[in-house]
Formats: structure tokens, sequence, C-alpha cells
């Protein structure tokens, strides 16, 4: 993981594994409080969007 001025750049194998830990707090989604529960669900579309960038293809 780097800062490159505004921006953070992370190796594949480090985003994989954050993407799973928002899939895994996603999971836990309606287990505690509504506010809770927004976060829980917000953290899985981060995890998607995050799935879908490890996924590009490279052009």
């Amino acid at each position: 993981m780097k800062r490159d001025n505004n921006r953070i750049i992370l190796t594949l194998n480090e985003a994989k594994k954050i993407m799973n830990l928002l899939y895994t707090l996603e999971a836990t989604s309606g287990a505690y409080d509504e506010e809770y529960t927004k976060d829980a669900q917000l953290a899985g579309r981060y995890g998607n969007r995050l799935f879908k960038y490890i996924n590009q293809k490279n052009k």
C-alpha cells in the first residue's frame, strides 16, 4: 500500500483482502440497529466496486 498525493495505491492482494473484509461486514447486516445495518450494506457496495476493479481487464 502506497500513498500518491491524494490517492492510495493497493496491490491486488491487499485489495482482495479488503474486499473480503467488507463482504464479511456486509454479512452482519441486520445484526444490530438500523445505523449499523446501513453501514454494513454500504460496506457491501464498496466490496462490489472493489470486485469490479479487481476483475477488470487491463486495456
